[in-house]
């Protein structure tokens, strides 16, 4: 049971009572100041009432008033979880890859070229840590000083921007390995491609970070949060004097808690924010599955055995042909 839970999300207890009352990962810790003002103010309107008892108003207006909110706030959710989900595709992208593009080169080149496969594979596993750095503002990369050389090290701290100088390294390596022979056209073209795509996902995700949701959409939906909660205490006064601050604080934990969740969802890479994007764990994996497949995985035959020239499927087929018009 525990392995299952930990596989499908370790903060999420299997049972519903401890999921209801869970503070760990909850938006109340970041809410509660604002739902008890929220009850406050309720509770002075109540006691107002009691002076001035004109003091009241329909309810059936905040029937409407409180669907169209909610469509408002639900809305606002699934814009963050838009942004959550499609930041969580592209790392999935990143792990693809990077797997994939290991593969090609344990493959397809020999395995007693073992230095040039160790320095791409290093470069690989290393881009993720320097991706997610990136992402959350850190500077440090301490996680990838035993993944790296010494020399590739030091030119790594004179860029800004370090994936593309890993990217960039990485596309030398390549190339060069092309230019030797080592590894064929159509290998070198593929390999380029995962590369390509990997710094293809920073790009997008960078997109995610610095585009933040329309500030307009925050205003309105807090706006009529806040007039909704101001107005509504005054119509359930009519009802109960005392029960009025109770059910002011439901609803206000309720709005508060949709307008929280919108706002943690919109940065899926930042600590700070709830449930956010598990990336050291990501990159983690890429690392250990990389040096799994560099450990275990079985390279091709030398080139005596298999013909790995890329001209041979031309060739094979220009054979084929010959036969079939000397029969015919």
């Amino acid at each position: 049971m525990t392995e299952n839970k930990k596989t499908i999300n370790q903060y999420e207890y299997p049972n519903f009572i401890e999921s209801a009352l869970a503070i760990h990962g909850s938006v109340t810790p970041r809410v509660w100041k604002k739902v008890l003002a929220a009850s406050g103010y309720a509770c002075f309107i109540s006691l107002l009432s009691i002076f001035i008892p004109s003091l009241s108003l329909p309810i059936s207006p905040f029937e409407y008033a409180g669907v169209i909110m909610g469509l408002i706030l639900v809305f606002r959710v699934n814009a963050g979880y838009d942004r959550w989900w499609e930041a969580r595709k592209l790392w999935g992208t990143v792990v693809n890859c990077s797997r994939n593009l290991a593969i090609i080169l344990t493959s397809y080149i020999e395995s007693s070229d073992s230095e040039e496969i160790d320095k791409s594979l290093s470069l690989i596993a290393a881009m993720p840590y320097l991706m997610k750095n990136t992402l959350r503002g850190f500077t440090s990369t301490d996680e990838v000083k035993h993944l790296l050389g010494n020399n590739t090290y030091a030119q790594l701290q004179q860029w800004q921007h370090k994936p593309n100088f890993i990217s960039s390294k990485l596309a030398e390596v390549l190339a060069q390995m092309q230019i030797n022979g080592k590894l064929n056209q159509f290998s070198f073209l593929k390999a380029e491609e995962l590369r390509e795509t990997i710094l293809d996902c920073q790009g997008a995700c960078e997109r995610i970070l610095k585009t933040p949701m329309p500030f307009v959409m925050a205003i309105k939906s807090r706006r009529f949060i806040l007039l909704f909660l101001m107005i509504l205490p005054v119509a359930l006064v009519n009802y109960s004097v005392y029960i009025s601050p109770m059910i002011v604080t439901l609803v206000a934990y309720a709005l508060f808690s949709l307008d929280q969740i919108g706002v943690e969802l919109q940065n899926p890479f930042s600590i700070d924010n709830l449930s956010h994007l598990p990336l050291n764990d990501i990159c983690n994996t890429i690392e250990n599955n990389l040096m799994e497949i560099k450990n275990n995985l079985s390279h091709l035959p030398p080139n005596d055995i298999y013909n790995t020239n890329e001209n041979s499927l031309g060739e094979s087929i220009i054979a084929n042909e010959t036969i079939e018009l000397e029969q015919a």
